[in-house]
C-alpha cells in the first residue's frame, strides 16, 4: 500500500501539486486519478476540482511530448516519434487529440522513415575533452578526480567519451590508453565500464578482474567485476568479492568517499537478498546503520522485507522511494543520495511487483522507466547508453506476455527490430512468443 494511501483527497491533491511543480506530471496525475477514484460520490465540488487538475496536468505534459514529437521528426528519428506519440496517446483525453498526435508522425517525408539516429563521434577536440571532463569529475570524490586529472590525456579522453556515452569511441581509446598503460588499474577500470556499456560481459569481467589484480583497493574494480559475475549468472562468486569489499571499508572507513561507500553496501545487501540469505543482509544492514556508515536506504528496507516474506511493507516501501522529491535527503538509492527516483528505482519497484504477480502495476513502472530514460535523453541532453532502454522493452514484453497481452508483446519486438544494430533483446522477445504459442 503506497505510503500517501489513507490521506484525504486534499492532501493527495497537494502531493500531486509538488510532482506537477517538478514537472513530473505522470506521477501527479497517476496520484489524482488514484484520489479520483477514493473522492466519495457525494463531494461534487472536489471531483470537480481533481478532474480539473488531470486534464490541465495532462495537457501540460502532451505539450511537452508534442514538442518532442515535432523535434524527432525535423531530425529524421521517425521511430523515436512514434515511441513518444505511443505515450503521448494514452494521456489524449478524446479521440480527436489522439488522431492529431498521430498525423504528427504521419506527415513526416517517407524518406527519413528509415533513417537512423547518427552516432556520436568518435574523436572531440583536446579543448573540448578538458571542458566537459572537469563536468563530468565534478561529482565525483576528492580521490577520484585526482586520479583522473593526474592521468595523461588518452585516458581522459576515454572517460570522457564513456561518459558522454560514445560507448564504442570510449572503448577504443580505452584498449588503446591500457595497452601502452598495461600496469594502470584505472585504464582497465574505464575500458571495463565501456564493454560493460556495450553489453560484453565476458570482455567487461576481464578487464575488470586485471584492474582488481592491479589494485586491490579499487573499489569500482570491485564493483564492476562483481556486477558482470552477477550478470553472468555467477551470483555466489559476485557476493564473495562484494562481502571483501565491504570488510575492507568497514575496517578503513575513512579511506573511501560516501557515495562509493554506499554504491558497495548497496550492491552487497541487494546480491545477498537475491542469494536468500536475507537475515545475513539484514544483520549486516542494522551494523552499518549501527556504526553510522549508512543512513537509511528505502530499496534495502523493500528487499529485506520481501526477503521476510512481507510483501505488503516491501510494496509500501518501494511506492514511498518512488515519492521521492527534492529535499528528502535520507531517501538513498544505487549508492547515492536520490533528489528524486530515477528509471532505475523505477525498474527495481517494477521487478518485485512482477515477482510478486502484481503484473499490471509491474508493467506501469516499467513504462514509467522507460519513459523517465527518453526523457532525459531528448530533453536534457543526457546520453544514456540505449542497452538501459532495451532491458526495460524487454521485460515489457515479457510481462504482456504474462498477461495474454500477445499482439502488445510483439509490437515492441518489432520496435526493437527496427534499431540498428538490432539488439538481442529482439530475439529474446521473439523467443518468447514461439515459446507462448
Amino acid at each position: 500500500m503506497a505510503a500517501w494511501f489513507g490521506k484525504s483527497p486534499e492532501k493527495r491533491i497537494e502531493d500531486a501539486e509538488r510532482f506537477a511543480a517538478e514537472e513530473r506530471w505522470p506521477e501527479a496525475i497517476d496520484i489524482l486519478e488514484k484520489a479520483l477514484r477514493a473522492a466519495p460520490k457525494d463531494r461534487g465540488a472536489l471531483r470537480a476540482e481533481i478532474e480539473r487538475r488531470i486534464a490541465r496536468y495532462s495537457e501540460s505534459y502532451l505539450s511537452v511530448l508534442e514538442e518532442g514529437i515535432l523535434r524527432s521528426v525535423d531530425e529524421g528519428n521517425i521511430e523515436k516519434a512514434e515511441e513518444l506519440a505511443d505515450i503521448a496517446v494514452e494521456f489524449a483525453r478524446d479521440e480527436e487529440k489522439k488522431r492529431a498526435l498521430r498525423e504528427l508522425v504521419r506527415k513526416a517525408p517517407e524518406t527519413l522513415s528509415v533513417r537512423q539516429e547518427e552516432p556520436p563521434p568518435d574523436s572531440l577536440s583536446d579543448e573540448l575533452i578538458d571542458s566537459l571532463l572537469h563536468g563530468y569529475i565534478e561529482g565525483l570524490d576528492a580521490g577520484e578526480r585526482e586520479e583522473i586529472l593526474k592521468r595523461p590525456f588518452g585516458f581522459q579522453k576515454a572517460f570522457v567519451l564513456w561518459q558522454e556515452g560514445n560507448v564504442e569511441a570510449s572503448r577504443r581509446a580505452a584498449e588503446e590508453y591500457a595497452a601502452r598503460n598495461a600496469r594502470d588499474a584505472y585504464g582497465h577500470l574505464v575500458l571495463g565500464f565501456a564493454l560493460a556499456a556495450g553489453g560484453r560481459t565476458d570482455e567487461a569481467a576481464g578487464a575488470f578482474e586485471t584492474a582488481h589484480a592491479l589494485d586491490s583497493s579499487l573499489l569500482q574494480a570491485a564493483l564492476g567485476l562483481a556486477a558482470m559475475e552477477r550478470r553472468r549468472g555467477n551470483l555466489p562468486r559476485a557476493v564473495a568479492l562484494l562481502n571483501e569489499t565491504v570488510a575492507k571499508i568497514r575496517s578503513e572507513p575513512g579511506r573511501h568517499g560516501e557515495r562509493r561507500r554506499e554504491e558497495a553496501f548497496l550492491l552487497d545487501l541487494q546480491m545477498l537478498a537475491e542469494a536468500n540469505e536475507g537475515e545475513r543482509a539484514e544483520k549486516l544492514y542494522r551494523e552499518l546503520r549501527e556504526e553510522g556508515l549508512l543512513s537509511e536506504m528505502l530499496p534495502v528496507e523493500a528487499r529485506l522485507a520481501e526477503a521476510r516474506g512481507d510483501y505488503e511493507a516491501a510494496a509500501a516501501m518501494w511506492d514511498r522511494h518512488l515519492m521521492a522529491r527534492p529535499g528528502m535527503g535520507s531517501i538513498t538509492g544505487h549508492g547515492a543520495r536520490a533528489a528524486a527516483a530515477g528509471p532505475d528505482d523505477y525498474e527495481d519497484a517494477a521487478d518485485f511487483h512482477r515477482r510478486r504477480g502484481t503484473l499490471k502495476r509491474a508493467l506501469d513502472l516499467y513504462e514509467r522507466a522507460a519513459l523517465l530514460v527518453t526523457e532525459r535523453v531528448y530533453y536534457s541532453g543526457e546520453k544514456i547508453p540505449a542497452s538501459d532502454l532495451f532491458r526495460i522493452k524487454k521485460k515489457s514484453a515479457l510481462v504482456l506476455l504474462e498477461m495474454g497481452k500477445r499482439k502488445e508483446a510483439e509490437r515492441i519486438a518489432e520496435e526493437l527490430e527496427r534499431a540498428r544494430p538490432v539488439p538481442p533483446e529482439a530475439s529474446e522477445i521473439r523467443e518468447a512468443l514461439r515459446e507462448n504459442g
